[in-house]
């Protein structure tokens, strides 16, 4: 059921063999064999051709036939299709999509797949991918009958950075979500493996370099779940898989947890850049910080001078197994404030919103112990984090009064009162409040300025103002208790003060 024309380019005949029978019959490419496929369906479909020849028959046929590069084949296929299935050379590729831009935008109507969802399916080369974007741009932006990108579809396909790169060009794509709310950045830590992490590193790459600066670390899907909270669980997993929940060194991580390390680490410094940009307009090194990272940190294992690691992961609430390993491989970041607010970690774990609070807050006392009678560079002691944070944090209350919970944060905060007591009776540099006054003021407008996350793990209970006023009652009887003579103090100042 075939012309002879057909039969010259599915058996391979030489090109000097194809001509002839082109010439003698041209109305011979408008004839379809048995299975419904045109002569330039089989040009294209053929992977064993010699990439030369191929690219030659398809140039030739579409000469005589232009319109063949849009005709479907049995009525939904067009040869655009074939070529990518068969391998085909990239120029009969680009000559097809020129012939007819339009087809690289069609489906296959019985799987609804477009050629470039097919292409990546076949997990073709970078250079096809671009050859059908540059036919029709907006296809990257086109979703499937299922509701699926091309850029997720290739990330479940484990393409190549490359190909993420191509399917990623915006911001918007990047950020786009699913029907249950999961963004590209959730299909790709779905899986682990130095080729996913390529990915994720492309995708940040992108993301970091578009304005404005979106928290994408913490973009949560319709079940709560974020990328670096994806990404905290998947370390974690790797821990316990490996029976090494303790972190001691970098030498006992594996490979596996090592790869899920980077990870998190690429997540975090996103979130943290966030933070930087909606927290601080300034833009100088703070050259005056006693405590900034030196050049020979282990730090400078992130790529970035701006970047702490304990530091970013106390501002979120992340689990005690990631505060245990920045301390164990960044073990000097215990001992320097913040870059930008210039915060012991200390005091951030003591203030930030943390679900095991306490086991953090002792554990990082306990890697640098003179930062509980160390002021920062605004001159503030970690028990005034504690007292401004007391109500709603719940950190501070007698081991009575409330819950088992606060009950915890009470022993956390009585331990801090025998670690220097003498805080007791010092005041804010900036407000002149001591800290019984710090717990009394009222909650904050808005949230502390922490890495915003929209981590499940952070969703903190929702308490009535009856137990606000409880909590901020139970935290100043005890900061009271533990120092009664501030109230000499502070009416001594007064009376200084009414004098002058």
């Amino acid at each position: 059921g075939r012309t002879p024309l057909a039969i010259a380019i599915a058996s391979g005949a030489s090109l000097d063999v194809f001509r002839l029978l082109l010439q003698t019959n041209t109305r011979a490419v408008q004839v379809e064999d048995s299975y419904y496929n045109y002569p330039l369906d089989l040009a294209c479909a053929i992977s064993n051709y010699e990439y030369e020849r191929q690219t030659i028959i398809v140039k030739e046929l579409l000469e005589v036939w232009p319109g063949a590069a849009d005709f479907k084949e049995h009525g939904y296929r067009t040869p655009l299709y074939s070529a990518i299935e068969g391998s085909a050379h990239p120029d009969v590729i680009r000559m097809l999509a020129q012939a007819n831009p339009n087809t690289v935008a069609g489906k296959i109507f019985t799987a609804d797949a477009m050629p470039l969802m097919v292409a990546i399916r076949h997990n073709v080369p970078p250079e096809i991918i671009r050859l059908l974007i540059d036919a029709k741009p907006n296809i990257v932006h086109t979703m499937d009958q299922h509701g699926i990108l091309p850029l997720w579809h290739a990330i479940e396909k484990r393409s190549s950075a490359s190909t993420i790169d191509l399917l990623c060009p915006t911001l918007d794509i990047a950020i786009a979500r699913n029907r249950v709310g999961r963004t590209a950045l959730h299909y790709a830590l779905t899986h682990s493996g130095p080729q996913n992490f390529a990915m994720l590193d492309t995708l940040m790459k992108r993301c970091s370099s578009s304005s404005p600066i979106r928290d994408i670390a913490n973009l949560s899907s319709n079940s709560g779940e974020t990328p670096l909270g994806m990404a905290y669980d998947r370390y974690i997993q790797t821990l316990r898989d490996g029976s090494n929940v303790n972190v001691k060194d970098l030498s006992v991580l594996s490979a596996r947890s090592m790869m899920a390390w980077k990870t998190v680490l690429l997540l975090l410094k996103a979130s943290y850049r966030y933070y930087y940009h909606q927290n601080y307009s300034r833009t100088s090194n703070n050259s005056n910080n006693n405590h900034k990272c030196s050049e020979d940190d282990s730090n400078e294992n992130t790529d970035d001078d701006n970047f702490q690691v304990l530091h970013a992961a106390l501002s979120t609430d992340a689990p005690i197994e990631i505060i245990q390993t920045a301390l164990a491989l960044y073990p000097k970041s215990a001992q320097q404030t913040d870059q930008y607010s210039d915060v012991f970690p200390l005091s951030l774990a003591i203030s930030g919103p943390l679900t095991n609070k306490a086991n953090i807050v002792h554990l990082v006392l306990d890697a640098y112990p003179p930062a509980i009678y160390t002021p920062d560079q605004k001159g503030n002691y970690p028990l005034f984090y504690a007292a401004a944070a007391s109500a709603r944090c719940s950190i501070i209350s007698s081991t009575s009064s409330l819950t088992p919970t606060t009950a915890v944060h009470g022993k956390l905060l009585n331990d801090i009162f025998k670690s220097y007591p003498d805080a007791l009776t010092f005041c804010e540099k900036e407000t002149k409040l001591y800290p019984f006054m710090l717990a009394a003021l009222p909650p904050p407008a808005q949230a502390p300025r922490t890495i915003s996350s929209a981590n499940k793990r952070l969703r903190q209970h929702k308490v009535s103002q009856a137990e606000y006023d409880l909590r901020q009652t139970d935290a100043i009887y005890n900061l009271l208790r533990n120092g009664p003579n501030v109230l000499n103090i502070f009416a001594e100042e007064q009376n200084k003060n009414s004098v002058v």
